[in-house]
């Protein structure tokens, strides 16, 4: 029997082969369609991401307006930007600080930072895998505002070209060509960092606040490479030449060569710029700050010639014949440059500390002295004045209170608030430690001692005794935009000013209680001398007219110079009917019984002792001597003198400052209106 035929071999195979190709093109299925579930997933991230990023720099744009109105843009620019994905998305304001381990922390208070989270889920082509849920978070972060000022800094214009208050102190006299070369500066600006760059300074990326000082505090250049580099970065390359005719001209003035610049401050020094106070981490919003290349040129100068006493030989004089004047002034504080900024809420609260800029403090010193120059040698003994007399002009202080708020926006534009102390004047007088005198800022409230002021023949002196009168003190606030400079201040004139000290002055001196002791016969005689030479400038003949003259104008002195005393309440006893009957004869105009007798010198000198012997009624009751009246009296002309020749001039013409006047510049606001994502 024969068996079936068996099949063909290749039928097997084909069968084999089905099934395998079939398990092959099933997995191909499935990696490709999770190929595609992963490009879907990839293509919903990125989306998801980018709502995300788009969403917290919106928000974080609107920060400064609060952080309901940051939740609101986050929310409503990932609503716009998802572009019909679904998804939802979560935004919360918070505090952003890289050196923290979660370095995003939820507050509404302060938030300098927007969180978005956006959570939703990607298609799938294998539904029996599940869903597919994604999320993206995302954390944006605004610069907090800095703002760059200056206090008291203003710029005058003398015979046509720019002169800071800094170059009245010591009194430069340059020609108009070249202080017109610094016009070009007015209206530009630099950064900090430019000029640091210029300057050769290596600035560390990513360098804190702290660290930024402390470099700045430690780093000292020369005034003429200080002007050189702003005059570089200022693009005002013209002034190289003029920078040396300038530098030349300073330290001729102060007597020193390579006046040297401090670029930063501390504690201890004062520098170019005032010591920043940003709470930011980096300082790279700082760095980039525009300031005024002219204020810069200011400043250098002002720290440059600090602390070295200029001798003004105009007001170094001799009073009236009656004493002697020297008079030194000095910048002791220059004017700073402000940088800085208040952290996210952009409000100074009241225990933290913040940015502050320092106008020129000017110091002159006036020392007046009597020695023999008061009447002469012969009275030397009998009358002595020594008033050391220290003023503080021009001391102000501007705190940066807020920037950036809505409050303070004005028509779209962002504003700036500043407090603004101001101390017209402030003097004292006393004994200071000369090696303080025009080193500390301080020198009044620190060094002053009490001295003798005033000794009148042993019997009226003031030998510990000092006076301060306290800084008359002006507060404002200023709201200013970007380059605007306000004018603030209780515009005293500086008449007022030189009249209220030679008043307190008179007090010092004139207040006490007159002694009991009369003067010796001696020097009363003496005094009675020295008053009648005085006289001989009315006439000097040999005559009865002229001798008549002389007692007049005589006893006119010893009447002024009692009431100027503050010793006497009335008339000085015995003076007005001193002359008496000319026909009596009273050895000045005549002699004799019947004054038919020729007058003499010798005789009125008798006659003016007669009436310094004499007493008259005190202030405080009792009697006082008359020659004792008269000797303190003298020394009022000597205050007058001192305010009229001295200090009005001194104040009003040298110093070259507006009392009561403080000018405040916000020379530039940066709002961190530019988000970025951290």
């Amino acid at each position: 029997m024969r068996s079936p035929p068996s099949p063909p071999s290749g039928l097997s195979r084909q069968t084999g082969s089905v099934l395998v190709n079939a398990a092959v093109g099933l997995l191909a299925m499935i990696v490709l369609l999770s190929v595609i579930d992963l490009g879907f997933a990839y293509f919903y991230k990125r989306e998801y991401q980018k709502t995300a990023d788009l969403a917290a720099l919106a928000g974080a744009q609107q920060l400064r307006s609060g952080c309901a109105a940051a939740l609101a843009a986050a929310t409503e620019n990932a609503d716009s930007n998802q572009g019909g994905i679904d998804a939802t998305t979560t935004p919360a304001c918070g505090t952003w600080d890289p050196a923290l381990d979660d370095r995003f922390v939820p507050a509404t208070d302060n938030a300098n930072a927007v969180q978005t989270v956006v959570l939703g889920a990607a298609p799938r082509f294998l539904p029996f895998l599940g869903e597919q849920n994604l999320s993206a978070t995302a954390v944006a972060t605004v610069g907090d505002p800095v703002a760059a000022f200056s206090v008291g800094t203003r710029t005058g214009r003398v015979d046509g070209g720019v002169l800071g208050e800094v170059l009245a102190v010591p009194g430069l006299n340059l020609d108009g060509t070249t202080l017109l070369a610094y016009d070009g500066l007015a209206n530009v600006n630099i950064t900090p960092g430019g000029l640091l760059e210029e300057l050769g300074i290596p600035v560390t990326a990513g360098i804190g606040v702290g660290g930024f000082n402390a470099l700045l505090a430690a780093e000292e250049v020369t005034l003429g490479e200080l002007l050189d580099a702003t005059a570089t970065v200022a693009g005002q390359s013209g002034l190289l030449s003029v920078n040396a005719d300038l530098v030349n001209a300073l330290e001729l003035a102060v007597g020193l060569s390579d006046l040297e610049v401090r670029l930063g401050s501390d504690a201890d020094n004062s520098g170019l710029f005032a010591e920043i106070i940003a709470p930011d981490e980096e300082l790279s919003s700082g760095l980039q700050t525009q300031v005024s290349a002219l204020q810069i040129v200011n400043a250098a100068i002002g720290v440059a010639t600090s602390e070295h006493a200029i001798d003004v030989p105009h007001l170094s004089l001799n009073l009236l014949g009656l004493a002697s004047v020297e008079t030194q002034v000095a910048l002791i504080e220059p004017p700073s440059i402000a940088i800085g900024g208040l952290g996210a809420n952009a409000i100074c609260d009241a225990d933290e500390d913040c940015p502050q800029a320092y106008s020129a403090q000017v110091r002159a010193f006036v020392h007046v002295k009597t020695e023999s120059g008061l009447l002469g040698a012969l009275l030397s003994p009998l009358l002595k004045l020594d008033l050391p007399i220290v003023l503080d002009v021009t001391t102000a202080q501007g705190e940066l209170q807020e920037l950036c708020t809505t409050d303070l926006e004005d028509d779209g534009d962002q504003r700036a608030a500043i407090d603004v102390n101001a101390s017209v004047l402030r003097v004292c007088v006393g004994e200071i430690d000369e090696a303080d005198l025009f080193s500390r800022s301080d020198a009044c409230d620190a060094s002053l001692q009490s001295m003798e002021l005033l000794n009148v023949a042993g019997l009226i002196t003031l030998p510990n005794n000092s006076l301060q009168i306290d800084g008359l003190e002006s507060n404002a606030e200023v709201i200013l935009a970007e380059g605007e400079t306000d004018t603030v201040g209780n515009n005293l004139e500086i008449g007022s000013t030189v009249s209220n000290l030679v008043s307190e002055l008179s007090d010092l001196l004139f207040g006490g209680a007159p002694p009991e002791e009369p003067l010796t016969p001696a020097e009363i005689e003496d005094l009675a001398n020295q008053i009648f030479n005085d006289t001989a400038s009315t006439c000097t003949d040999d005559t009865r007219a002229c001798r008549a003259d002389r007692i007049d104008v005589a006893m006119d002195q010893i009447m002024d110079a009692g009431a100027n005393s503050g010793l006497i309440t009335g008339l000085l006893s015995g003076v007005i009917n001193l002359l008496g009957n000319l026909l009596a004869g009273n050895g000045c105009t005549s002699s004799g019984l019947l004054g038919l007798g020729p007058g003499s010198n010798a005789g009125c000198v008798a006659l003016i002792q007669d009436a310094l012997e004499q007493q008259s009624q005190g202030t405080g009751g009792g009697l006082v001597s008359n020659a004792l009246a008269v000797l303190v009296g003298t020394l009022q002309p000597i205050l007058d003198a001192l305010g009229s020749s001295v200090l009005r001039p001194l104040l009003e013409g040298l110093v070259g400052l507006t009392l009561g006047e403080t000018d405040v510049e916000l020379q530039s606001l940066n709002c961190g209106g530019n988000a970025r994502l951290v």
